[in-house]
């Protein structure tokens, strides 16, 4: 702030020292109060010299503080992003969600700190330029401010038209961004369909929405800008006339006519950096709603409330008891009055016909979604009850499309456990049969996988995620569909993993399956259709039964060998 007001005040002090020179030199100034020419200038070019380096110290500073401002908001955003409930995601869009967390951070950060100390200098040069024009002449201030009314009315309605341009083209790239985003992610069925020139065509067409919006924007701004370089030529060139009347009738030196058009122009200046400050506030403060509304996001299962149990304690008793569940964006429900009991250390298969709702049932459970009705309790607690950080410690999972970040192979198997040593890893990675194909790798451990994994086949991300739920050492385990993307080699090998599994007391699996071969090896096995469950009980008792629904399943193909 220091920097800012020295840095205005050396602007200030310009004109009048140019003024100076001009009386100076042409003779006209008062023999009396003249100061020797040494002085003089050693004092104009010290403040100058003040005002540079205040100026520098200013642009550091503000440079400084934006980027400390962006990151601290772009930090706590993320924060806040990932407490939010998986419900959250399923309403607001990927792509948008990142566009708000780094372009409108970056517009906010620069509105409080870029843009304010602009606007402050241009306050400042209105407001002091003004105060030195009324202090040279009162007279030609007035015909110097004559189209200042007209000027303000167009910055009104030129910061009002160009803050609802703004919205809409934020709008327009959060559309452009989230769809460049899900092709580029989804880049390999894109290219399966052969949908590369059409996808280009689309996205050129979202582009082109943002662009028409642009030239919109510009052709305002040049439209004001234009009116306000002609207000302000039409000012100097009134100052300039009626100032030379003065000047030739000896009420002014021609230093004070020069000093008068040079505050004449610091006053232009600062009203048109006004207007421009204007309007970028309303750009700013567009994006500091977008990102305070995301913050202010309230999530409906908070991370760290509820009771945190020693982890030692959990036996792995699950029981669902009328469950009944139905998506926001629904209007109807997808599991209906649920009952379901997997005794400590117990396997049950959950199998059934696809879309009737076996995954939003594991998703319960680890309580990324809150039942409609019903209870779900783990070791008779119910799980509402319960912290999710602390439930999602004690309940691994394996999903369905098991995700692997970007980094090493030893890096996504002790992501649950960052400080597990290389001797666990590689355990876990045994137990899940994943260990032979690592050291396969020239790297071994340290391969690095590719986004989601991808350097990876199916099979091997399967148990290298089977790994990283081991390594958690969870005392229940979530298999969903976790042999589905597996040929009969890896599946073998992911079976004899899942029967390690059990060597480990009150250790209880729920496996989600469509395969004979995986779901024969459980305690028990539910079907679930509709929604609703139809049929539990032994694999050999569900099999033998005529007409049962796990019969109706294999006979009609839906379950594989």
């Amino acid at each position: 702030m220091i920097a800012l007001v020295i840095s205005s005040g050396t602007n200030m002090a310009f004109p009048t020292i140019m003024g100076k020179v001009i009386d100076r030199t042409a003779g006209r100034e008062d023999a009396g109060s003249r100061i020797p020419d040494k002085v003089f200038f050693a004092g104009a070019f010290g403040i100058f010299a003040c005002g540079s380096i205040a100026s520098w110290v200013r642009t550091y500073s503000i440079g400084v503080a934006a980027h400390r401002i962006m990151q601290r908001l772009r930090t706590k955003l993320f924060g806040r992003l990932l407490e939010q409930d998986v419900a959250f995601f399923d309403e607001h869009r990927t792509g948008e969600l990142v566009s708000i967390l780094t372009e409108d951070t970056e517009i906010a950060a620069d509105t409080v700190t870029g843009k304010a100390a602009n606007g402050m200098r241009s306050a400042s040069s209105a407001l002091n330029g003004s105060i030195m024009l009324l202090t040279l002449s009162p007279r030609l201030t007035l015909v110097s401010i004559a189209l200042l009314p007209l000027v303000g009315v167009g910055a009104m309605g030129y910061s009002r038209r160009l803050k609802r341009l703004a919205a809409r083209q934020r709008e327009d790239a959060a559309d452009a961004s989230t769809f460049a985003e899900e092709r580029l992610s989804q880049l390999r069925t894109v290219r399966a369909f052969g949908r590369e020139r059409a996808e280009a065509q689309w996205y050129r067409e979202l582009c082109d929405g943002s662009t028409e919006l642009a030239r919109r924007a510009a052709s305002a701004r040049g439209a004001f800008m234009g009116g306000l370089s002609a207000s302000a030529n039409a000012s100097l060139v009134a100052v300039l006339y009626f100032g030379g009347s003065l000047v030739a009738r000896g009420a002014m030196t021609v230093g004070d006519l020069a000093s008068f058009a040079m505050y004449s122009s610091l006053v232009g200046l600062g009203f048109s950096g006004l207007s421009s400050f204007a309007a970028d506030l309303s750009k700013g403060l567009a994006s500091a709603e977008r990102v305070f509304m995301l913050m202010d996001a309230t999530p409906a299962v908070p991370l760290d409330e509820g009771l945190t149990p020693p982890l030692e304690s959990v036996r792995g008793e699950l029981v669902l008891e009328g469950v009944t569940f139905r998506y926001p964006s629904r209007d109807k429900d997808v599991l209906c009055g649920v009952d379901l009991r997997v005794p400590a250390g117990a396997i049950l298969a959950l199998t059934g016909p696809s879309g009737h709702g076996k995954s939003t049932l594991a998703a319960l459970i680890t309580r990324l979604y809150q039942p409609t009705a019903g209870r779900i309790s783990l070791d008779g607690v119910d799980t509402a009850t319960l912290s999710p950080s602390w439930l999602r410690g004690a309940v691994g999972v394996v999903e369905q499309d098991p995700v692997l970040f970007a980094g090493s192979v030893a890096d996504n198997i002790k992501y649950g456990r960052p400080g597990a040593s290389a001797a666990d890893v590689e355990a876990a990675a045994r137990a899940a049969n994943a260990h032979q194909f690592i050291l396969e790798f020239p790297d071994g451990y340290n391969t690095k996988v590719g986004q989601r994994g991808r350097q990876l086949s199916g099979g091997q991300r399967q148990r290298v995620a089977i790994a990283r739920a081991l390594l958690w050492d969870p005392p229940l385990l979530l298999l969903d569909e976790a042999t589905s993307a597996l040929d009969a080699e890896s599946e073998r090998l992911v079976r004899d993993a899942m029967e390690k599994l059990m060597d480990r007391e009150n250790r209880t699996l729920l496996i989600i399956a469509h395969r004979q071969s995986t779901i024969q090896k459980a305690h028990t096995v539910a079907v679930l259709r509709d929604g609703r469950i139809v049929e539990s009980g032994s694999y050999a008792d569900l099999i033998a039964r005529s007409g049962g629904e796990l019969a109706a399943l294999m006979s009609g193909g839906e379950l594989a060998a």
